[in-house]
């Protein structure tokens, strides 16, 4: 595919429609020449513009610099915490890519996106462009997942259908997956809209299904809301190993993953090894055994499903002595759980503090009862999980 040579051919188609401002057309374009498949691509909305900038076309090379400190600008910075994780020794930037959905090179994006909006003659300039990347996205890139570094980007890739209408979009059709956990939106492409805008016929089959996609705007702006949490790139890892897994599933007719496994398999993917390679022996029967509850737990309100998890190690009884004695340990409960004071309590300590404590005690150990604290964040819920599943998994194996 020659992407410089099919941008020339819609530059050239407008050079004199006076619809489309004269400055675009002096700029010329900006593209990233994608020849091979990658796994993760990062999409934009169009190439950057700057006061430096030679006005002729432009081949960029976004990831160039990668992962070099002294050459990066704030971008690339912003890219490379999504893909590196020095600490966990993870780089998935092997299997990275970058593109944008168009070609004209921009020093404000929103303003112009509605200038051409604005005409019939800028919205099939839009069009012809996402027709080409279109076609790289399903003939070469073919990406397992897709972080789009901005809601604009979604809307025309066809997220958000419902909302703006499908005049100029590329008309995917999505999922949205439920139960992330997450402050920003993860969506599943199941399919092609029958409204897509570029005029593909109804019969055609997009080589996405089953890409994820990760509308993530901090990449853009590089900050974040108080209460949002960062995009990882272990997070970014299993989405990709779970489009391969899924695939697998469909080969060997395993039961599609539901909505809610989805967040379970990035949080505890081992607990999904034996399910999906169809093993039976007594660890697989164990680990079914622990998703079974934990999906049964997440259908709770937050003080109902600690409440369950302690309900559920007292009936198995996998506390020791040992383990009681640390959640009676400050020091334990900050590092295992980020609680700031011990989770158990005595019965005179939770008479005092009766509404930082369940008014029923638990059975913990043997027929002793113990008082739980029952204020929960949701990452410290998750810590709780990662707890349970430790002592459920390993006291029987």
């Amino acid at each position: 595919m020659d992407i410089q040579e099919q941008i020339a051919t819609v530059w050239q188609a407008y050079e004199n429609n006076k619809n489309i401002p004269a400055f675009i057309k002096e700029r010329r374009y900006g593209f990233y020449d994608n020849q091979q498949q990658k796994d993760i691509l990062v999409l934009g909305i169009a190439p950057i513009y700057q006061t430096k900038s030679v006005c002729k076309p432009t081949k960029y090379n976004m990831l160039h610099h990668l992962g070099d400190e002294n050459n990066m600008n704030a971008y690339q910075r912003a890219i490379t915490k999504i893909v590196i994780n020095e600490k966990e020794n993870l780089d998935l930037s092997p299997w990275l890519t970058y593109m944008d959905l168009f070609y004209y090179r921009t020093d404000a994006n929103k303003s112009e996106l509605n200038t051409f909006l604005s005409t019939l003659d800028g919205i099939m300039f839009l069009i012809d462009q996402l027709q080409i990347t279109k076609t790289a996205l399903e003939q070469i890139i073919q990406p397992k997942v897709i972080v789009l570094n901005s809601k604009e980007a979604g809307i025309f890739m066809g997220i958000y259908q419902d909302q703006v209408g499908s005049v100029c979009s590329m008309g995917y059709d999505f999922e949205e997956v439920q139960f992330s956990l997450s402050s920003f939106s993860v969506y599943r492409i199941i399919g092609l809209s029958p409204n897509t805008s570029l005029g593909e016929d109804e019969t055609m089959k997009t080589n996405l299904i089953g890409t994820y996609v990760i509308c993530y705007p901090s990449l853009l702006h590089q900050s974040l809301d108080l209460e949002d949490t960062p995009l990882l790139p272990q997070q970014i890892y299993y989405y990709r190993e779970l489009v391969g897994l899924e695939k697998r599933a469909l080969t060997n007719k395993v039961p599609h993953l539901s909505a809610i496994d989805v967040d379970l398999l990035l949080n505890h993917a081992f607990l999904y090894r034996y399910r999906l390679k169809g093993d039976r022996d007594p660890s697989a029967i164990q680990a079914d055994i622990i998703l079974t509850d934990l999906m049964e737990f997440r259908t709770l309100a937050p003080q109902k499903m600690v409440k369950a998890i302690f309900d559920k190690i007292g009936e198995l009884n996998l506390l020791s002595i040992h383990d009681i004695l640390e959640l009676f340990s400050f020091s334990f409960c900050q590092t295992t759980f980020r609680y700031k004071r011990a989770i158990l309590a005595t019965k005179q300590t939770a008479i005092r503090n009766k509404n930082l404590y369940f008014a029923e005690p638990f059975k913990l150990y043997g027929n002793q009862l113990f008082y739980v604290s029952k204020f929960w964040s949701i990452q410290q819920r998750r810590f709780l999980e990662h707890w349970f599943i430790k002592l459920a998994y390993y006291h029987n194996n």
